[in-house]
């Protein structure tokens, strides 16, 4: 008993002082992936893997910690059910906000991209491709790395020039041997080869020696940091397929005008 008590009392401590250690713990974020678990158990978070899922619910959670620093309090019971009650919550809201996706999300994930502009009239879906151009402008420091992995992402084909933006001195060797792989369609290879495949690059241009789960996450932040920017600007309400699609045509409408140039 005194045992839980004082492992109570540790995690109210680090809640209020160090609130990132704590939620992203082993143990807590083994909180946060049963939960997950138990709403795919009942068909909620089908399109995104549950290390996805767990990442956009710690963001989420990382967010609002000042809102839970001011409203726990012990006579609430230990924090790990509490907690566990806030984790429900956010899945619950994310998974609420992918049932409630309108046309746009309706459109752009029932037709091909290049066939879907019929579904969402077009001065709206400029708008939001509009949007999403603005933000990609936004942060000029890591906008190459991103416009490369977002292509990824959505496997968008990728060019030369994405390449070579965010390593400028990249080999011809290098290049030829990358767009071999990403330079043509390649929907059919999985994420985990996708990720490794690219994460030798990242760590030559950032010097680095980072895993490629290192640069998933990364990503994955990001992606989750869009879906919010964007939800907050647009009649629609975007989940991580949404975006992905909206991607995918954005990129698609910058390769025919560059063609056309």
């Amino acid at each position: 008993m005194r045992s839980s008590i004082r492992k109570n009392d540790i995690a109210l401590q680090m809640l209020h002082t160090n609130p990132f250690e704590l939620i992203c713990s082993k143990e807590y974020q083994e909180i946060i992936l049963k939960v997950v678990r138990k709403f795919r158990q009942t068909g909620g978070f089908k399109q995104e893997s549950d290390a996805e899922v767990v990442q956009e619910i710690t963001t989420c959670i990382l967010e609002k910690v000042s809102h839970i620093q001011k409203n726990y309090a012990p006579e609430y019971g230990s924090f790990k059910p509490y907690f566990a009650r806030i984790v429900y919550n956010f899945g619950l809201d994310l998974i609420k906000a992918a049932q409630k996706r309108q046309n746009l999300n309706n459109g752009l994930t029932t037709a091909p991209p290049d066939r879907s502009t019929s579904e969402v009239k077009p001065e709206v879906l400029a708008d939001e491709l509009k949007n999403l151009s603005l933000y990609l402008s936004k942060n000029k420091r890591h906008q190459a790395k991103f416009v490369l992995l977002l292509k990824l992402y959505s496997r968008s084909t990728i060019q030369a020039q994405d390449i070579q933006n965010f390593l400028p001195k990249v080999s011809p060797d290098a290049l030829i041997q990358t767009l071999e792989v990403l330079g043509h369609n390649y929907a059919q290879l999985e994420d985990r080869f996708l990720y490794q495949y690219i994460n030798a690059l990242i760590n030559e241009v950032e010097g680095k020696n980072k895993s490629a789960d290192a640069i998933r996450k990364w990503l994955s932040a990001r992606v989750t940091e869009l879906i919010q920017w964007m939800n907050r600007r647009s009649q629609f309400q975007y989940d991580r397929e949404a975006l992905r699609n909206l991607v995918r045509l954005f990129f698609m409408r910058e390769e025919a005008t560059t063609q056309r140039a």
